[in-house]
């Protein structure tokens, strides 16, 4: 089924439901204006989207700017260095889409102290490795004091440990988490979350000392306070390295095996008292990783078995609540071109109701009721557009025409919402849309 929105009837929408702003071009090639993101951040204004070209590029940061920084669409953008969004006040937003953020020696993305709102989209968000003898691999995304922050449709992963290569003298790396979020309200719909795994112990050939212990899992998600609300994702923890071998066979000067490091888990509340809820998720534990192979002179020195695996929800502290029903999406470009035909699809189940949210702005707050966040106001602040019905398939195709509204760029906040036939209601993806002008 494929219903069309005229472009009259979206352009009165949309003409009180966005940010407004000029276009800064940036391409690695040089036939934007910026070769790199960071001087186009310290060059824009509040409202401004920043459209990046495929190449690679070094880190940025936001500080307390109103900003949409978007890989154009088809476009391969890979940003070697941290991305960081601190400090936003309330008053301001930020989207981060498209990109692939894979530093060589931090974690991948990182967000402080921001009262605004911070979006991010389409990303895949991955932490260093450990370099360095029995290094701990690096987080995926690092959250602290946020008051609203949305991942939808991304990637995350830990870095992997690195090896200890000292024998007895250390333990390997530990695996890196995917997210950690300290004392912050998040929200997931969509996503992947994979802990890198521990560093493996030092193999046979050790000289006369002890094998090294395997390094432990990270976890595919760490809450220490503050609220998650999770939907339709998978989260997979890091597997334990593998202990070192003990040297075989010499009873005189010869070495013990070392152990395995533990698995971790998929969800880890721990802290202040923090709440999850979940809905139509995938959660798994690491497995713990093996012993080195044992010298017969020296025995076992790891009790025979394996470490222990880890946990698909490891809940130590806080609230996990579990909410009944099938997880909804919408799915739509996050980049287009006014005069152009948008699609946007929603996927639920046959017969659903559809509607769309429309906002100026993002917003954050738990409704248990709809079985989710709203992650933009609601009316009046918002317009709510309904699109129809889902049929059989499972989806509804619609598309909208995006017109021209005499300026470089604008911003728009969605939510999809979703009402079966007993009339329980499903708040759905977030989705925020840079409109551009066609010369961009």
């Amino acid at each position: 089924m494929v219903r069309i929105l005229g472009s009259a009837v979206f352009a009165t929408m949309l003409s009180v439901s966005a940010f407004a702003g000029n276009v800064l071009v940036v391409d690695a090639g040089g036939s934007g204006s910026f070769t790199q993101i960071q001087p186009a951040v310290l060059a824009a204004v509040d409202g401004d989207a920043i459209l990046v070209k495929s190449g690679n590029y070094t880190g940025f940061s936001i500080s307390d700017k109103t900003l949409s920084v978007v890989a154009d669409n088809g476009a391969n953008v890979v940003v070697q260095g941290q991305v960081r969004v601190d400090g936003l006040a309330s008053s301001r937003s930020v989207l981060i889409s498209g990109l692939r953020i894979v530093p060589s020696a931090s974690s991948a993305f990182a967000a402080q102290n921001d009262l605004g709102g911070v979006r991010v989209h389409g990303c895949w968000i991955a932490g260093a490795n450990g370099s360095a003898n029995g290094a701990d691999g690096l987080r995926g995304a690092e959250l602290a004091n946020i008051a609203d922050i949305a991942f939808t449709g991304c990637a995350l992963s830990g870095g992997h440990g690195s090896p200890c290569q000292d024998c007895g003298q250390c333990v390997s790396g530990a695996g890196g988490d995917a997210l950690l979020s300290e004392s912050s309200s998040v929200a997931l719909h969509n996503c992947m979350f994979d802990g890198g795994n521990g560093g493996d112990g030092v193999p046979m050939g050790c000289g006369f000392a002890d094998g090294s212990s395997g390094g432990p899992g990270g976890s595919a998600c760490v809450v220490q306070g503050g609220f998650l609300f999770v939907e339709a994702s998978a989260f997979q923890g890091g597997d334990g390295g593998r202990g070192g071998d003990g040297l075989g066979n010499l009873c005189l000067g010869g070495s013990a095996n070392g152990c395995g490091g533990a698995g971790a888990d998929g969800l880890r509340l721990t802290g202040s008292s923090p709440l999850a809820v979940l809905l139509g998720n995938n959660l798994a534990g690491g497995a713990g990783g093996t012993h080195g192979a044992v010298n017969p002179c020296f025995g076992d020195q790891c009790g025979g078995s394996a470490a222990p695996n880890g946990a698909g929800i490891n809940a130590p502290a806080g609230t996990v609540t579990q909410l009944a029903g099938t997880a909804r999406a919408l799915t739509a470009p996050s980049v287009a071109r006014e005069n152009t035909i948008i699609p946007i699809a929603f996927h639920g189940k046959p017969g659903d109701h559809v509607w769309i949210y429309l906002a100026r702005r993002p917003s954050f707050s738990l409704n248990l009721p709809f079985h989710g966040v709203n992650l933009t106001p609601v009316p009046p602040l918002a317009r709510l557009i309904s699109f129809g019905t889902i049929p059989a398939s499972g989806t509804l195709d619609t598309h909208f025409v995006l017109p021209d509204y005499g300026m470089d760029s604008k911003t728009l906040f969605m939510q999809s919402l979703f009402r079966n036939s007993a009339n329980e209601r499903f708040l759905a993806s977030p989705l925020t849309l840079v409109e551009l002008d066609s010369a961009f």
